[in-house]
């Protein structure tokens, strides 16, 4: 089997796997300490839902009406396992105190971004208003040529009939 996070092969002693979608990881991928995975072993493999479940399912549940939450309180390591999209910015913030000896070579530092709803919304519409310049001129030069097209055909035909 392959990790779907780092897409090696996984030893059973290593897998995880979703109870949701049967996804498979290595444990280490979704930060989970050796002594945490090896002591509770049977109860994470009976419970554990990978994050992209988890964020579904968290999304599924809740009831306000803002697109982003953040929560600002201290995570746990089974927190992390849990994690989902929404408190990312909680496990940014928390995860060198969990988390101080851990480094991960190949995996670059990412700049984060915070977007209000209304911004993307904005740049959403400004990409679709030229989209829509662009496609409206494209069709107006192609009505016009076919206009064209169909008065020659209109006055050669007129001609002919004229003629004759």
């Amino acid at each position: 089997m392959k990790c779907l996070a780092c897409s090696n092969s996984i030893e059973k002693r290593e897998l995880l796997g979703c109870v949701t979608c049967k996804g498979t990881y290595h444990y280490r991928c979704l930060n989970v300490t050796t002594a945490k995975f090896m002591g509770n072993f049977q109860q994470i493999k009976r419970t554990w839902k990978c994050p992209t479940c988890t964020n579904v399912t968290k999304r599924r549940h809740r009831n306000d009406d803002t697109p982003i939450k953040i929560i600002r309180e201290e995570s746990s390591p089974s927190d992390l396992v849990d994690m989902s999209c929404d408190n990312i910015s909680q496990t940014e913030d928390s995860k060198e105190q969990l988390f101080p000896n851990i480094e991960h070579p190949g995996v670059p530092k990412l700049n984060t971004f915070s977007f209000s709803l209304e911004e993307i919304g904005k740049l959403l519409d400004q990409k679709l208003e030229s989209k829509l310049k662009s496609a409206h001129i494209c069709l107006a030069t192609e009505i016009k040529q076919e206009f064209r097209d169909v008065l020659k055909n209109l006055e050669s035909d007129f001609k002919q009939i004229t003629e004759s």
